[in-house]
């Protein structure tokens, strides 16, 4: 079996892996939004969200003055009518990560930053958010959101059974994605305090296979890897995939979806915040808890 790199690029030292072309992400991003205006549906993943994010933000024991939503187009009108209004930030901003420009906001301190499917197709992720942590205060919160897990994993395998059978190989045309542990490690490594994240699945059941990859493309989340190494993808690929996914991950003839929404939160350092023990500071020896 061959395999095709998801990295193939010569890159000069420290720059990190450019696996994703970001004209590609920009491209789809703006055709998913003009998609959604046009059918004037909202893509339901992103209602999941925006839903699901109002309710975490009401559960924080706080109202934030200033919170930045870094998100697709469309979201505000998505998430606004959830919105607490006792827990409503004062003041809201909203703007995708494409025509995001940070200096715009180098006066800007933000109480709460929050990203929707803006950072897990970034080559830097991780500088992503260490220049957002520049405008958030201190004590100040980040929310980050974006697919990851097993996502489409049933449309991976047949996606691979299908590569095999034409290319005698797997090709680069699946997003890596990440894990929640992963994803918290993103805000730990960039000084965030108090991380946790967790996860949502949802299972759709879809009748036809075009209304998945319709979602995929209502998501802005079509191919946008910098490895190419495949011709143009005929009837019968697609067919294959069709039939394999049919055949190993179908019920009552519908095709099973999972998607897992990953969570992840974190706090700018402040002196008011709850710190671990240092090491040997314990006053009673652990052996002694367990003395009957």
């Amino acid at each position: 079996m061959s395999t095709n790199p998801i990295d193939l690029q010569p890159r000069p030292p420290g720059l990190p892996p450019q696996i994703f072309n970001p004209k590609r992400i920009a491209l789809h991003q703006q055709r998913a939004a003009r998609r959604r205006q046009r059918l004037k549906n909202p893509q339901f993943i992103l209602a999941h969200i925006a839903e699901d994010m109002a309710q975490r933000i009401s559960m924080i024991n706080r109202q934030f003055e200033k919170a930045l939503f870094i998100c697709p187009s469309g979201f505000e009108i998505l998430i606004k009518p959830h919105l607490n209004p006792d827990k409503r930030p004062k003041n809201l901003r909203f703007s995708s990560l494409q025509s995001l420009a940070l200096n715009q906001h180098k006066k800007h301190k933000f109480d709460l930053i929050i990203l929707v499917m803006a950072h897990h197709n970034e080559n830097n992720p991780q500088g992503l958010l260490r220049r957002l942590k520049n405008h958030i205060i201190d004590d100040g919160h980040i929310i980050t959101v974006c697919l990851g897990g097993e996502t489409l994993g049933y449309l991976r395998q047949s996606l691979y059974a299908a590569d095999q059978a034409f290319f005698g190989g797997i090709a680069a045309r699946f997003h890596p994605l990440l894990d929640i542990q992963r994803h918290v490690q993103l805000l730990n490594h960039c000084g965030f305090n108090l991380t946790s994240g967790d996860r949502d699945r949802l299972t759709v059941h879809y009748k036809k296979f075009s209304t998945l990859i319709s979602d995929i493309r209502d998501l802005g989340e079509s191919h946008a890897l910098i490895a190419t190494s495949t011709p143009p993808l005929n009837r019968d690929y697609w067919n294959h995939v069709k039939t394999a996914y049919k055949s190993h991950f179908s019920d009552n003839e519908q095709y099973i979806a999972h998607y897992d929404v990953l969570w992840a939160n974190g706090w700018m350092p402040h002196e008011s915040q709850q710190k671990p023990l240092k090491p040997g500071s314990g006053k009673i020896h652990l052996s002694r808890a367990f003395k009957p």
